[in-house]
């Protein structure tokens, strides 16, 4: 998976972007990105993992959201 072909991969980052003080969970990320764009919900993930592994995001444990919360490196 190429994911410099997805569109997903910039809203994900602009989403990052002005979520910056507030950090967004995987389910936040998820609904924002569909609601700019019908891409397929279940790819979202893979996206952001993708991004992980290329040092663009990371990823900490958020009790108080119950789940992952992403930003930019």
């Amino acid at each position: 998976m190429n994911v410099d072909e997805l569109p997903s991969k910039e809203y994900i980052l602009e989403f990052l972007r002005q979520r910056a003080e507030d950090p967004p969970t995987t389910m936040e990320i998820m609904e924002y990105v569909t609601a700019q764009d019908a891409t397929c919900k279940d790819k979202i993930p893979l996206v952001l993992r993708k991004l992980e592994r290329e040092g663009i995001i990371y990823k900490k444990v958020s009790p108080q959201k119950r789940g992952f919360t992403w930003m930019l490196r």
